[in-house]
């Protein structure tokens, strides 16, 4: 697979991460984008979701296969509890869809977006993590 390349794993939405790190490897796939829902339910054993490292074992599988993590993506809504996850997994993307237009104005809307998202912006950046719009709906 060329190194400019990654897989993400959208393309598999109903398989857990740990389904995804083997079809990886027999694929000889090494470069991936991630979607935050897979640290949800990753498949692994042992996965913490309460408390300080609860994507631990999640990032350690990763890592233990080899992956470049070219980005990640969430929801809106996880955009502040995801962005410690991207910098654990090493990579400088975070994205996210918009969500649903509205009624209000496109510029009104866009200033909107743009207000709630500026604190999350400054938080990221402050771990070298560049946020970005996906342009499409969830």
């Amino acid at each position: 697979m060329h190194p400019r390349l990654s897989v993400n794993a959208i393309c598999s939405m109903r398989q857990t991460l740990a389904e995804d790190i083997a079809l990886w490897a027999d694929l000889g796939v090494d470069h991936v984008g991630l979607i935050s829902p897979k640290f949800d339910d990753a498949g692994i054993d042992g996965l913490q979701r309460a408390g300080t490292g609860k994507y631990d074992e999640g990032v350690a599988a990763v890592r233990d296969a080899g992956l470049r993590v070219s980005s990640l993506s969430c929801y809106r809504d996880g955009i502040a509890e995801v962005i410690d996850l991207t910098a654990d997994l090493g990579t400088d993307v975070l994205y996210v869809p918009p969500g649903r237009a509205g009624a209000v104005p496109w510029e009104e809307a866009a200033e909107a977006f743009s207000a709630e998202l500026a604190p999350l912006v400054a938080r990221a950046a402050g771990q070298g993590i560049r946020l970005a719009i996906e342009p499409t709906n969830p």
